[in-house]
């Protein structure tokens, strides 16, 4: 039997932006040298007043969305490569309907574990997590230490670190099971639950038991 591959290039269009519409639907090792770095920039730099946390969030985005290769390009690699395996999930799945599937749940269970796999076994794929994650970790010790305008962090960048955090999610989250490491997951949920406001499990997340947790604890 021949498999129906399509190229990239020819998937319906429209089918991508209501994926991309739905927040859910889109090596965690950290290099200790790097983090320590971030950790101390953030600290040595004299922010005297709001206006220079404010450009110092500024400063994120822009490294984020123009410096060559950008870190937005790496996030839309493994949120196109998220898309496309959810799409394979739904072709194991016999007969499935989304509108009996309450928030893709059904088929987010099966396409999880696709996720997880595929970046487990593409260095490319790999690289961008590390870059990527990277980024976002040095942000949220920024913005966590004050240095970093909080609302104007959310503003710039809080949607672009939840397709993120969704199109990685399962690897994160396998390799914080394999290490003992959780803090990625846990400081990026924070920040996308308390300070962004993303909370809806059905229509913002891939991932879903760690956030369930943390909505339980703080109610």
């Amino acid at each position: 039997m021949v498999r129906d591959v399509r190229p990239l290039a020819r998937l319906d269009m429209q089918k991508i932006a209501d994926f991309f519409s739905n927040g859910g639907y889109a090596t965690w090792f950290q290099s200790l040298i790097i983090v320590v770095s971030v950790v101390v920039a953030v600290y040595a730099i004299k922010a005297t007043d709001s206006n220079q946390a404010k450009t110092n969030s500024v400063l994120f985005a822009q490294r984020y969305f123009t410096e060559r290769p950008t870190l937005a390009n790496a996030t839309l690699r493994l949120r196109i490569s998220q898309y496309v395996l959810v799409q394979e999930a739904r072709k194991k799945i016999p007969g499935y309907d989304d509108r009996k599937d309450i928030g893709f749940g059904g088929l987010f269970e099966v396409a999880r574990p696709l996720v997880r796999q595929r970046i487990e076994s593409n260095s490319e794929l790999q690289a961008d997590y590390q870059a990527v994650n990277d980024f976002f970790s040095g942000f949220l010790v920024c913005v966590s230490a004050g240095v970093c305008d909080r609302a104007t962090g959310v503003r710039l960048l809080a949607w672009e670190l939840l397709g993120f955090y969704n199109a990685v999610c399962p690897y994160q989250e396998s390799l914080a099971r394999e290490y003992g490491y959780d803090e990625d997951s846990d400081r990026y949920l924070s920040f996308l639950v308390y300070s962004a406001e993303y909370r809806d499990p059905d229509t913002q997340y891939f991932c879903r038991d760690r956030l369930t947790r943390l909505l339980a604890k703080h109610h």
